[in-house]
This record gives C-alpha cells, structure tokens and sequence, in this order.
C-alpha cells in the first residue's frame, strides 16, 4: 500500500518514521491531531496473511491499556488495514546514549519497560519483539518509556501460522526452535535489554540475517561476570533472566519486576533505641 494511497479523508501522511518486516509507519495527522500510521509495505499488498498480522496487532492493542503502551484510535480495514496510533514525542531507546547508562537511569527505564509487559502478560499476550527500538523514551518527561510494535504479539502458548519469528540477539533461544510464545521469553528480551543498556556483554548475533549456534544455544553471563557492573543482587536476576532454560527465568514481567525491586531496594536500617525520659 502506498502513502497516497492511504490517505483518506483527514488521515494525512507526512514521512515515513520506520519500517519493520511487513509494515512501514509514518509520522501522520488525523484532522489536527498528530498521530502514526502503520501501513503495509508496498510489495506485500494484498497478502492475506500481512493483513491478518496487521489485524492481530490492533486487536491486541484494543485488549491493552497501559500508560507504558502505544495506544491504539482506529483500525481502518478497508483493503490493507491502516493502523493509527497515538503520537509518542521522545526518541528509540537505543538513541538515548546507551550503551553504559547510569544504574540508576537503566533500572528506571527497565522498572517501565516490565510494567508495561506486566499488563501484556497479565492480559493472555506475548509482545515477540523487545528490543530498544521498540521501546520509545522521552527524555523531556523523565525518561517515560513507551513500549510499541506489536507486530509478532500473540496469545500465551498458541503458535502462530506465521513460524518462529525474532530479532536476533534479543528473543529468547526457544523462539528459533519454534516454541509456542510464552511470557518467559519477553522476560529473557528484556534481560538482553538491561544488559546492553550497561555496557554488558550481548550476544554477538544482535542484527545478523538468521541465528547463530551460539543465539540458538544461550549462553548467559556466568555468576560474577558482572560484577562491578551490577550489584550482586541484580546480577543474580540478570543471569535467571537469561537462562537459556525458560522454566528457570522467572515466569512473567510481574514476577521479574519484583524481584527487581526486591535486588535494588536500599537496605532498611535497624531503627535506633529512644532514650527513655524521666
């Protein structure tokens, strides 16, 4: 589908923004209101399975409602479908000077990203495809953390007709091996995620064609190859986290955002005696 083809009416499209495997977005306005809109790339129009991955999208999109996710207005489905999405100021999180991010600024960042899988989790969903260019920030707003593209979301434990489908570096090793979606693989993303924010050791494999023995195997870091990167605590959870055994990473966002919280919250200090007046 193209740009012109598009627009219709007060949907208006200025440039594109992105570009992903089935879809193009474009900075848009829907009458006076800026928006995006996602579109089927050119040469795949008219493909039925594209159009019900675009569908899918916006039905998961309906069933969320997140401050830490995009937000579907309208699905136009007439032909192609169209996706219009809020407008998120901000930039992708990899343009925001990561790697080797303060902790402080990184576990704020993360806090949000698994908030806003939590909600995903909680409400049936896998997002398939963490990763920092899916994750807008916006600096201006105290680095608030958007997390979009649903394109490869699915239902908890149904496989999709599509085949196992990634990125490289940062899907868990199960996903290439077509394992059905489960929510301990966005877990083990955004385990990959908070490391490469810090300067950690990620898998060589991020941006490659097709997985590498190594992406298929997992090979986290080992206990303590982190440390004076992270605190023990958080180490810990980093090396679960990317267990290449998804049965041993915790089980959903929720889970793993506790137990974030749980590594980095300061020690409680025993309070003192009060002296006793007379």
């Amino acid at each position: 589908m193209t740009a012109a083809m598009a627009a219709n009416g007060d949907l208006e499209l200025l440039e594109p923004i992105a570009e992903g495997g089935v879809g193009v977005v474009y900075r848009g306005r829907l009458g006076a209101t800026p928006v995006a809109v996602k579109i089927v790339r050119d040469e795949l129009s008219g493909s039925e399975p594209v159009r019900e991955l675009m569908r899918t999208e916006a039905a998961v999109l309906r069933a969320l409602a997140h401050p830490g996710i995009v937000s579907l207005i309208e699905l136009r489905d007439d032909g192609d479908p169209i996706l219009v999405l809020e407008w998120l100021p901000g930039c992708a999180l990899h343009e925001v000077g990561s790697p080797n991010l303060p902790l402080g600024r990184a576990l704020r960042i993360i806090d949000q990203l698994l908030a806003a899988l939590a909600c995903v989790h909680d409400r049936g969903f896998v997002h398939g495809d963490v990763k920092p260019s899916n994750m807008i920030v916006d600096p201006a707003r105290g680095d608030r953390v958007t997390l979009i593209d649903f394109g490869l979301a699915a239902a908890v434990g149904v496989a999709p007709d599509r085949g196992p489908a990634g990125t490289v570096g940062f899907a868990a090793p199960e996903v290439f091996a077509g394992a059905p979606p489960r929510a301990s693989a966005d877990v083990y993303s955004a385990g990959v995620v908070l490391l490469s924010l810090l300067g950690g050791p990620v898998s060589p494999g991020v941006g490659s064609a097709a997985p590498t023995t190594r992406d298929l195997g997992g090979h986290p870091p080992r206990r303590g190859a982190l440390a004076g990167l992270v605190p023990g605590a958080l180490e810990a959870l980093l090396v679960d986290a990317l267990d290449p055994d998804p049965q041993r990473r915790p089980a959903n966002a929720g889970v793993m955002r506790a137990k974030l919280r749980a590594a980095i919250a300061p020690r409680r200090r025993a309070p003192r005696a009060h002296a006793t007046w007379r």
